[in-house]
């Protein structure tokens, strides 16, 4: 973003504040770094554009989750570094165990960035999955990664297909096809097409592994998204049953009240009048 390394600090305030205030405060921006003289940075203020909701509450992660945004983007490079090693003919376990772990981030900021939309009184569900998409884009794209720990997105992004770069991969021998003391090592060199049919198998194989990962991955997160709707759901039905029984209560109270009030009211009328009653027997009792 042009400009930006001089107005970072600005810039963050702007996109962590609501989107409904954004181009106020950003005219408001602009017109501060004019009247300071920075007009480049004017320039460049006035080039930002309002984010959508999903981009905001991803920005707010900034704020709210920076520890487990650092987390995400490790888990990333992780993610790629392992991916590069089993298409080398390493063990795939840990790129299932990288993939997981990515995985596991990519939710629980999806549900940090759906909180921070409900207590906005905005629902989360329309946005949930192109907040987890910019989540998982962010994860192997440096860009993508610096605006999403620098809280400024103002658009999300689609991930790649896959997990990212895929080129420059070789095959790399096992620990145990090295030669140690006393074997003979390989005095012919493999030739050229069995190295490119060795490489094609691990692809396909890799290929057959994200597709079955991205099954699970996308029944998960399916499953997830249900359980977090319907948990909402009920939560919204309780706040209102709760705000239903307070109002019952109230009333309750008020009755409790007015019976009291009666009660106290039928005992005075009741003891004026056994006092009438015994003022008007004793008044007959004189007149004999």
């Amino acid at each position: 973003m042009p400009g930006e390394p001089t107005i970072a600090s600005e810039v963050r305030e702007l996109y962590a504040g609501s989107p409904d205030d954004f181009i106020a405060g950003r005219d408001v921006l602009v017109k501060r770094l004019r009247d300071e003289g920075r007009d480049p940075d004017a320039v460049a203020a006035k080039k930002l554009r309002r984010p959508t909701v999903a981009a905001w509450a991803l920005d707010r992660l900034a704020v709210e989750a920076p520890d487990a945004i650092r987390e995400l983007l490790e888990a990333g490079a992780d993610l790629a570094r392992a991916q590069r090693a089993t298409l080398s003919g390493r063990d795939p376990q840990a790129l299932r165990d990288a993939t997981t772990r990515r995985r596991e981030l990519v939710a629980r900021l999806t549900q940090t960035a759906a909180g921070v939309l409900r207590e906005a009184d905005r629902s989360p569900d329309p946005h949930l999955e192109d907040i987890r998409g910019t989540l998982e884009a962010a994860s192997v794209d440096e860009d993508a990664a610096e605006r999403l720990r620098a809280g400024t997105l103002d658009r999300t992004i689609q991930p790649t297909a896959g997990f990212g770069e895929m080129s420059g991969l070789q095959l790399v021998s096992r620990r145990d096809d090295e030669p140690g003391e006393g074997k003979p090592k390989r005095t012919a060199a493999r030739s050229r097409s069995d190295v490119d049919d060795d490489r094609e198998a691990r692809r396909r194989e890799l290929e057959t592994e994200v597709r079955r990962l991205r099954r699970e991955r996308d029944g998960a997160e399916g499953k997830a998204a249900a359980a977090e709707s319907a948990r909402s759901r009920l939560a919204e039905q309780v706040a209102s049953m709760q705000t239903r029984l307070e109002s019952v209560r109230a009333k309750l109270r008020d009755a409790q009240s007015v019976a009291t009030e009666h009660r106290m009211n039928a005992k005075r009328a009741a003891k004026a009048f056994d006092a009438a009653e015994r003022n008007l027997r004793n008044g007959r009792s004189s007149k004999r």
